[in-house]
């Protein structure tokens, strides 16, 4: 195939695009691009190919290997190639054709902002296809093209063959490239086939330059260089005796001679340059200085007397303009004479002012005294008599105060009766409890034995024994809490004060970022590298929140994911129809799910995926990856049974599943198809402002998840001026198509919409700041996966972007540090 060069990418690496495909019989056809959706890697010898080929030039890859891995994590094929496979085209093969206006022979200067392809081309202008052609570049900085003269195609010395276009259709190749449309001229011998077959028109034009018909008209001795106006005259002379002696033979290029000595003639320059030269010398300037000492008054005189009418104009002008000055300045001091009267008779007049206000000051505070006196007088009167009502309340007071004492020991007397009556209250309750747990169990063997019965009586009769293989025995429902918070910031105090006890602490903003996160997404990540607390943190969660155990009927499960997890039936169970049972597998989750499908209630359902990623996360969980849209919520999994009652498996609005996952060599990578689905919460690094602080609030028993989805979700979750600029300043960073910052990273309309879901979510329990650090680091953050340093250079300007966010920009300076010891890849998960 035929190849151009693309961008660098790192060092010796970089990129080629794929233009044509050679046919086996030697033609050129248009690439099929759904086989090569993008660009060619190469990953050695980039530079050779840089150098040696120009940005559009074309030239062979004569081999090139399909990356098998690559192509199935993205879907679609992905192909590489090195310096090696690459050679250079054929001499007088594909030569390029520049769509453009053909330029006037007499300079042959194309249009600004032209530039042509380096070597023989052709110019395609309306209809014609005119060439072959070659460019140079003057000092003036543009591009002149002259005929390119090469023995497979040649029409003389200053002549350019011209064809019509749809008479060399089959010569010409087309393709696109960059979504521009590119043609091609098979070869100098595919053309040459045409000539004489324009129908009326000539096969070639002549496109010969002023300056080169000049050097002709001197080589076929008509002239020579240099030509004064008499010698001039002489070829003019010349050209006529020759077109008298040849009246047939018309010549294009000797009319246009003929033109050119007409305008040389015409131009009456020889005399000024006479002049010029004379009067420069030195006899010329003694003869300029005698006649105008001769004649100065004759000279000058004209001059003068213009000169002095203008002054005396002037003189009146500048009379009459001081005339109107001085009125003013006597005017402005009479005003200045009035205005001193008045300064004198307003002072005046602010002193007897003055004076006035002094005496009545005085006056005011004189009698201000006597009428205080007067009323602290009344005042102290007051107290006086208050103090003798206050003793007389205090006597009182001190003969109530030994009835008090009395009553003092009477109800400490109460609260020890009252004590004593809960505690065999209690003795009672847990009795009676004892006993209804007793009578249940004795049911539930009744109950078994009688099912047995059934299902035996039902096998001899030849009826179906649809069953479905469960664990173990549900256990008794969890109570509800009697406590409820007042609001998201209690629930996130208490929370953590649960997890101070022992284990990875969580500060405020933390533990707001776990709850909101599992509130608002299916699926919540928890990331980091062993023993930095991942499933401690959801089983203590768990355990905070009252919800079990993890045994059949609490509203908690764990599940430990094994090696080698290939589809659901791994993690949920299949329906075996050799013996009409639907086999559960061993994490539980299927009576987990179905129990809770009987049993519904208003409460959060949690799974834990401990290790997740020991298996594909994609293939073993895929009957819930529909899930992680809200849109799918209400859609069923069907489990495959024939019976109907039983084939279809309900998750309800609350249950939510948390991942552990470790970052090392052992685990499956997250696809792009997860990460753009799901929040990554990293544990590697805790705060270390996490505080000791107690929570008032005490929780006997589970929460109502609609009173949890209330106090975390918010109608409006439209972002703040500051969060958008932010938000599309990091978007455009990673995603802006820039070959000089590497492979650009797409963020999704889904992540943009969960982002502004929690960010409005969080932000009154953390601030602006906060949340936005928070939602960068776990939403976009993890779509981080490139290598060279040209993507280096992409991440350090979101670096840049994000510095007062020390979350994002600690992922970012992890990934850099990591990405420099591995050789230039950089990723979130490395």
């Amino acid at each position: 195939m035929l190849a151009i060069k693309k961008a660098p990418y790192y060092e010796t690496q970089g990129f080629i695009t794929p233009i044509l495909q050679v046919t086996p019989d030697g033609d050129y056809v248009p690439l099929d691009r759904t086989l090569y959706p993008v660009d060619i890697f190469i990953s050695k010898g980039y530079g050779a190919i840089d150098k040696q080929y120009e940005q559009s030039e074309l030239f062979i890859l004569k081999s090139h290997v399909k990356d098998e891995q690559k192509s199935r994590e993205v879907g679609e094929p992905r192909y590489w190639a090195d310096d090696g496979m690459v050679s250079p085209l054929a001499a007088n093969t594909l030569l390029p054709v520049l769509s453009t206006s053909l330029p006037s022979k007499e300079t042959g200067t194309l249009e600004r902002g032209v530039e042509p392809p380096k070597g023989a081309f052709f110019i395609l202008d309306s209809e014609y296809l005119y060439g072959p052609l070659k460019s140079s570049y003057t000092d003036d900085d543009q591009y002149v093209v002259e005929p390119n003269v090469n023995p497979l195609l040649s029409y003389g010395r200053g002549n350019l063959g011209r064809w019509l276009l749809s008479d060399v259709q089959s010569c010409l190749v087309k393709t696109e490239v960059d979504g521009e449309q590119c043609i091609y001229v098979k070869s100098f011998k595919h053309l040459s086939n045409f000539r004489g077959r324009n129908g009326n028109s000539a096969d070639f034009i002549d496109y010969l330059s002023d300056d080169q018909l000049i050097k002709v008209a001197n080589q076929t001795h008509f002239g020579k260089k240099g030509l004064s106006k008499k010698e001039a005259e002489k070829l003019q002379q010349i050209i006529t005796s020759f077109e008298k002696e040849n009246k047939n033979l018309h010549d294009e290029r000797l009319e246009r001679l003929k033109s050119m000595l007409d305008k040389y003639l015409m131009n009456g320059s020889n005399g000024y340059n006479l002049i010029k030269e004379y009067l420069e010398a030195p006899t010329g300037q003694k003869f300029l200085k005698d006649y105008v000492q001769q004649n100065e008054s004759r000279l000058l005189q004209g001059v003068l007397d213009e000169f002095e009418k203008d002054a005396n104009e002037k003189k009146e002008e500048i009379e009459i303009e001081l005339d109107r000055q001085r009125a003013l300045l006597d005017k402005y001091q009479d005003d200045i004479v009035k205005l001193q009267d008045k300064v004198l008779q307003k002072r005046k007049w602010a002193q007897d002012e003055l004076d006035r206000i002094a005496q009545e000051t005085e006056e005011e505070r004189q009698r201000k005294l006597e009428e205080n006196q007067a009323e602290l007088g009344e005042k102290i009167a007051q107290m006086e008599t208050e103090l003798e009502a206050r003793g007389r309340e205090l006597a009182s007071v001190c003969d109530r105060l030994e009835i008090a004492n009395d009553i003092k020991e009477l109800k400490a007397e109460s609260d020890y009766y009252e004590r004593y009556h809960e505690k065999q209250q209690t003795k009672v309750n847990n009795l009676i409890a004892g006993y209804n747990k007793a009578i249940r169990e004795e049911d539930d063997a009744l109950y078994k034995r009688i099912g047995d019965m059934q299902a035996f009586n039902k096998l001899l009769n030849g009826k179906s024994s649809t069953r479905v293989e469960t664990a173990a025995p549900v256990v008794e429902q969890l109570p509800m809490s009697s406590v409820q918070p007042d609001s998201a910031a209690d629930l996130v105090d208490y929370l953590c004060s649960q997890f101070s006890d022992s284990g990875r602490g969580f500060s405020f903003d933390e533990m707001s970022n776990l709850v909101v996160c599992l509130q608002q997404s299916f699926l919540t990540v928890l990331a980091g590298g062993p023993g930095t607390g991942k499933t401690s943190t959801v089983t203590r969660l768990a355990k905070a929140m009252n919800l079990g155990t993890g045994q059949l009927g609490d509203h908690f499960l764990n599940v430990p994911v094994g090696r080698g997890w290939v589809s659901s039936r791994d993690i949920l169970g299949f329906y075996n129809s050799l013996k009409d049972t639907y086999q559960e597998s061993r994490s539980g989750l299927y009576s987990f799910l179905s129990h809770h499908q009987m049993h519904p209630s208003d409460t959060t359902k949690i799974i834990l995926l401990d290790e997740a990623n020991l298996s594909s996360i994609e293939h073993y969980w895929s009957d819930f990856l529909i899930y992680c849209d809200r849109e799918n919520l209400l859609r069923s999994i069907d489990t495959g049974i024939p019976n109907t009652d039983q084939r279809y498996l309900k998750l309800d609005d609350m249950t939510r599943f948390i991942a552990t996952i470790n970052f090392d060599s052992t685990t499956e990578p997250l696809s792009p198809r997860l990460i753009d689905r799901v929040p990554v919460i990293t544990l590697d690094n805790p705060e270390a402002n996490i505080g000791g602080e107690t929570s008032s609030l005490n929780l006997d028993g589970m929460l109502s998840a609609s009173k949890i989805k209330e106090m975390f979700t918010v109608e409006d979750n439209a972002l703040l001026r500051s969060e958008q600029i932010l938000l599309q300043d990091t978007v455009d960073i990673l995603s802006k198509a820039d070959r000089s910052k590497g492979p650009a990273i797409v963020v999704s309309q889904r992540k943009l919409n969960a982002i502004a879901n929690y960010v409005s979510s969080s932000r009154d329990l953390m601030g602006s700041e906060t949340a936005m650090d928070f939602a960068i680091s776990q939403f976009i953050l993890p779509h981080i996966d490139g290598y060279g340093s040209a993507f280096k250079c992409r991440l350090e300007e979101l670096a840049d972007k994000v510095s007062k966010h020390s979350r994002t920009e600690g992922h970012l300076e992890r990934i850099l540090t990591s990405g420099d010891y591995l050789s230039g890849s950089y990723s979130f998960f490395g």
